[in-house]
């Protein structure tokens, strides 16, 4: 609860609209020049938060030095933990009612699977914060893919990934698990399981870096803004699960 009360208040999009509002509370005060500081840097927050080379370089240290998982790795672990990644809502056509974090993850746990020649359990986890049961989804998705029923198991309960980790943990009896999740999220995902006496393997999809910039990185765009919110949520949750928790 403490964790998610900062990651909405101090990721910039949020911080960038509270900062607005306070500088239009002001003005109505008629105290013009502090109105003016504060929309002043908002804007200079946005400027600098919605450049596609800012949100790359955020998103890049987070992704820095992983891969995804290769033959020479494939027999760490039978157990392939999938953390979904999010729905659109139950009134969405089938798969597109999952994100795509969510179809990414599992077209990386079948990967592995079809790598392991089926000799492997797959465990979704995770099933949000909406109407739609996300790891049902997911399974359904994946038995769309080939996969056999009774390979499959879901943990449906839980609405974040320490949840999942502490869910898991009466799940599972062994440590060793292949963890399957986007990129960007993998740190903060291997100190939670870590914690809970896991040894998990990072098996990470849904890169988001690129390798080069364009011109169009040096000009604000909305979506690198929330580029840039997804990847100092994870600052704010690493630190938190790596020095609090």
């Amino acid at each position: 609860m403490i964790l998610k009360f900062i990651q909405i208040f101090l990721v910039p999009s949020v911080f960038i609209f509270l900062l607005f509002l306070i500088s239009l509370f002001l003005l109505f005060l008629n105290k013009k020049k502090k109105a003016r500081i504060l929309l002043i840097f908002a804007l200079t927050i946005y400027s600098v938060f919605s450049l596609g080379a800012v949100s790359n370089k955020l998103i890049f240290w987070l992704e820095k030095d992983l891969k995804p998982i290769s033959r020479k790795d494939l027999s760490f672990s039978q157990i392939i933990v999938v953390l979904s990644g999010g729905g659109k809502g139950k009134d969405i056509p089938f798969p597109s009612n999952l994100s795509e974090s969510s179809i990414l993850r599992a077209l990386e746990a079948w990967r592995i699977f079809k790598e392991k020649k089926g000799e492997a359990q797959i465990i979704i986890s995770g099933r949000g914060r909406g109407e739609e049961n996300e790891a049902l989804v997911i399974k359904n998705l994946l038995k769309e893919l080939g996969v056999e029923d009774e390979k499959i198991q879901i943990e449906d309960k839980s609405k974040n990934t320490y949840e999942s980790a502490k869910n898991l943990k009466e799940m599972i009896s062994s440590k060793r698990i292949f963890l399957v999740t986007s990129a960007f999220h993998i740190k903060r995902a291997e100190i939670i399981f870590k914690k809970f006496n896991f040894s998990p393997l990072p098996s990470p999809c849904d890169f988001r870096a690129k390798d080069s910039y364009e011109i169009w990185d040096f000009l604000p765009f909305p979506q690198n803004l929330k580029n840039s919110d997804i990847a100092i949520k994870e600052y704010l949750g690493i630190l938190y699960y790596k020095f609090f928790k």
